[in-house]
């Protein structure tokens, strides 16, 4: 039920991390962008840490929410969203490490993008979940 992401890479502190926002709901998503063997495992960390956040059950995660779909980088809208997550990112590592905090921070963080503002509002919706 997850589309398609936008990604970019930061490095900070130094860790090599991706930070991808889903262009949907603007679930975000941040973890070591590691090597290629690394970096499935790292992903599906951090996607089923935002899941079990937002209290949305594991079974209602696709299997290919693990092979997330990139979109190609546009301008405009999408790029404000990831100028956005990046900006906010930063100043979260300024005071946490732990990168399932940082990312829940900015699961947290309103978007102005209508119809879903907060992150995890919109995911909560979109798999049905209540409360």
């Amino acid at each position: 039920m997850l589309g398609t992401w936008i990604a970019t890479a930061l490095a900070r502190d130094g860790r090599d991390l991706l930070l991808a926002v889903e262009t949907e709901t603007c679930l975000t998503i941040v973890c070591e962008l590691g090597s290629e063997t690394t970096f499935a495992g790292q992903w599906k960390q951090a996607l089923e840490g935002a899941f079990a956040d937002l209290a949305v059950p594991l079974v209602l995660l696709a299997p290919d929410a693990y092979s997330p779909r990139l979109r190609p980088f546009e301008r405009g809208d999408l790029d404000t969203r990831l100028a956005t997550a990046a900006f906010v990112c930063d100043t979260e590592l300024h005071f946490h490490t732990d990168l399932r905090v940082v990312q829940a921070q900015l699961n947290a963080f309103p978007f102005d993008q209508p119809p879903h503002y907060v992150p995890a509002i919109a995911v909560r919706r979109l798999f049905g979940i209540r409360g």
